[in-house]
């Protein structure tokens, strides 16, 4: 591996830390209704910016999968640089961190929106019931 591989892994490792952290986060401010509905983080669908209600209920739902989805990101970034600061030739060794922790993360983050929608959706259908309800 030569210095510059090396620097490249390095910093690519150091990246996925910093995303991993950002995404754990997001996922537990979110949680707490710290970040409010908007187009930019978050789990972001029809049935989560449906309402106020929807996005905190989603969030709810979803967090544990997205902070686990976080965690691994950043654990794969760190077992990454730490692997480039070793300098250990192993390409195969490499490919299978990045491969497959990429791989896991993505379940986790997909499990974690899928989640959410499902809350999402269930609270739609919930305001719809109430709002076909005759008043008294």
């Amino acid at each position: 591996m030569t210095a510059a591989d090396s620097a490249a892994l390095s910093a690519t490792g150091l990246l996925l830390v910093a995303a991993g952290v950002a995404i754990v986060v997001v996922a537990r401010r979110a949680a707490q209704g710290r970040i409010g509905r908007n187009q930019i983080a978050g789990i972001r669908t029809a049935a989560t910016l449906a309402s106020d209600e929807a996005w905190l209920a989603a969030h709810r739902a979803g967090e544990p999968l997205m902070r686990l989805g976080g965690w691994l990101c950043a654990l794969t970034g760190a077992v990454t640089a730490v692997l480039a600061w070793l300098e250990l030739d192993n390409a195969w060794l490499l490919g299978a961190v990045l491969l497959g922790g990429t791989a896991l993360v993505l379940v986790a983050v997909i499990g974690s929106a899928a989640r959410g929608q499902r809350a999402a959706r269930a609270v739609g259908e919930r305001a719809r019931g109430d709002a076909d309800r005759p008043s008294a």
